[in-house]
């Protein structure tokens, strides 16, 4: 394992390989929980049209317009290199401590890595709305499913901050519809919500409009804990 030599110590529970729209994503595997490639290929390619589809993001502080973040497509179409480890073992030295999924982009410029954790949202307003495990992997894999398949570009400062800024806020939306909640539940819980950019400034999240929340579509988990 070139890319995540911290897992030396793991043994290998499954492997394969899948094919989005646009590029191949090889994944490694090394819990106890089933991954269904076909679910992540549903959620890849979903993520690839809003690409295509050149979605906009309006940046709000306050009341107040100051900037967007617009989805295009990936400019580089690189391999991706996937892996699901337990709770507890290291991060890769590629991502920051302490997050349940992280993805570098372009590492030496060659492919996209992600690495997905099963574990509990931390203790706070997220534990509240994703309050299993179930729940908080499957908005974790959603998020960097974006983060794989979307290229943002902004009106912020740091590149770092509008990817986040899309991916987080259309990742929660995402996540909220595969739990079944109607729009006015998840427009209601994020809307005086607040988390922290890469480059350490606070954001709001992204609300999106009922229209685009009820056409997100309701995928299937790519990783479920029995």
């Amino acid at each position: 394992m070139n890319y995540y030599p911290e897992l030396a110590s793991l043994s290998l529970t499954e492997q394969g390989n899948f094919e989005t729209n646009q590029t191949s994503v090889g994944w490694f595997n090394f819990t106890k929980a089933p991954f269904d490639q076909k679910a992540a290929v549903e959620q890849f390619n979903f993520f690839e049209a809003v690409a295509q589809d050149q979605i906009q993001a309006p940046i709000i502080h306050g009341k107040d317009l100051i900037g967007i973040a617009q989805a295009i497509q990936n400019p580089n179409i690189r391999p991706n290199y996937l892996f699901i480890v337990p709770d507890g073992t290291p991060n890769p030295h590629w991502a920051s401590e302490g997050a349940s999924g992280a993805t570098y982009r372009g590492y030496n410029r060659s492919v996209n890595l992600t690495y997905i954790k099963p574990s509990q949202a931390k203790e706070g307003f997220l534990r509240e709305a994703f309050d299993t495990l179930n729940k908080n992997i499957n908005r974790v894999f959603i998020i960097e499913a974006c983060q794989n398949s979307v290229n943002v570009v902004s009106t912020l400062e740091n590149p770092l901050d509008g990817q986040e800024y899309f991916c987080v806020g259309l990742g929660t939306a995402a996540a909220f519809r595969q739990m079944g909640q109607d729009y006015f539940a998840y427009s209601g819980f994020v809307k005086d919500k607040a988390y922290i950019l890469p480059t350490g400034s606070t954001s709001a999240y992204w609300v999106l409009s009922e229209t685009q929340y009820y056409n997100i579509p309701v995928f299937t988990p790519a990783i479920i804990v029995d």
